[in-house]
């Protein structure tokens, strides 16, 4: 690599770097508050809190890592231009697309990392916060039930103690469960106390009743001495499925034959193509900035127009990636559209970059 681009290179990557840490953070935080839950209704330790959801991050910088580099290209161009220093590249005889191969190397090296993350890190990750999240939901002590609090311990189960007593015991429970369809039920308990059951926890009740509206709303009452509630519900409690951020390429372009549904191996099909094509959305983000800044060649006031027609660009190429994913689960036809639109979009700017005009060197020798 000549000095030049190393310097390039140099001058890019600060910029890229401090884009992708705001991103990835900011997205970070926003996606653990969906967790917080967690920490209020089960009693999940913070240090706990925090080594789930750390393992989102491969999925968020592998979304966040072409945005960051082309913030990144286009602030440091842009710097070199304001600070006069791309004169100075011109002046000793660089054309455009050789002032752009800081983008090109940029772009290269973030996507690496971006395959890296696909086809590694993101399922291996990804793997582990969901099997920690199905044992956390398994495991009586991560489930704290507070008094006097209506406590939702699953989607269609709440729980209502009046008092927790010091041998552990739980007093005046009221337990709400509509997880199945069409059928509402309703228990009234003097005491109760939470067990490990063989399946995942439960809560054990003495001395209430039980109530039940079926679909036909009548409305049914049974007094009992003692019973137990599932906390986890049978469709939790056995082997769970897994999700496509979970699998790894192979297992995505070649789905095993137990899964018959022809929509289902499409959709895992288009999603592994995805996970090929989108690391390439990394190198033409920074190729889209650099064309932007060195092509243009008006006053400076005019320059955010150059900025904000490379924004929309940039925000078309992504749009047109998530937009063809979601057409290709449903047509694999469109599949190599997803390679199309990234590869076309690097073919495009090296071609605008290798046809700009070529600056007369100032200086007899070669730049290094």
């Amino acid at each position: 690599m000549p000095v030049y681009a190393r310097y390039l290179l140099r001058t890019l990557a600060a910029p890229t770097l401090l884009a992708l840490v705001a991103f990835a953070g900011a997205v970070w935080l926003s996606q653990s508050l969906r967790f917080v839950d967690l920490i209020v209704n089960k009693g999940l330790s913070v240090p706990r809190f925090v080594y789930l959801t750390s393992l989102l991050v491969p999925s968020l910088v592998l979304v966040v890592l072409p945005f960051a580099a082309f913030i990144g290209t286009l602030l440091g161009y842009q710097r070199l231009r304001s600070e006069s220093e791309l004169g100075i590249f011109r002046a000793t005889g660089l054309s455009d697309w050789q002032i752009a191969r800081g983008a090109l190397w940029l772009g290269l090296l973030f996507a690496v990392v971006s395959y890296v993350v696909a086809l590694w890190l993101m399922p291996t990750a990804y793997r582990q916060f969901r099997e920690l999240q199905f044992d956390i939901r398994q495991t009586v002590s991560a489930i704290s039930i507070q008094a006097q609090v209506f406590t939702a311990i699953t989607d269609g189960l709440t729980v209502y103690i009046a008092e927790r007593q010091g041998d552990g015991d739980l007093a005046d429970i009221l337990v709400h469960d509509s997880r199945e369809a069409g059928r509402t039920v309703t228990l009234l308990a003097e005491r109760g106390r939470l067990l490990r059951g063989d399946g995942g926890p439960i809560l054990r009740l003495w001395d209430g009743s039980y109530q039940e509206r079926g679909a036909d709303g009548e409305l049914s009452i049974v007094s009992f001495a003692e019973t137990a509630v599932d906390l986890v519900g049978q469709q939790d409690a056995g082997e769970r499925s897994l999700k496509s951020r979970e699998l790894f390429i192979a297992q995505l372009l070649d789905p095993p034959a137990s899964i018959t549904d022809e929509a289902e191996r499409a959709r895992r099909i288009a999603e592994g193509h995805d996970r090929l094509a989108w690391p390439l959305v990394s190198l033409a983000l920074p190729l889209v900035a650099a064309t932007s800044v060195l092509r243009h060649r008006a006053v400076r006031e005019s320059a955010w127009r150059a900025t904000a027609a490379a924004a929309a660009v940039a925000v078309a190429i992504a749009l047109a990636s998530f937009t063809l994913l979601n057409l290709a689960k449903a047509d694999l036809r469109l599949v190599p559209l997803l390679y199309a639109v990234p590869l076309g979009t690097v073919v495009v700017c090296v071609a605008l970059l290798v046809g700009g005009r070529r600056h007369p060197a100032v200086h007899a020798h070669e730049p290094r």
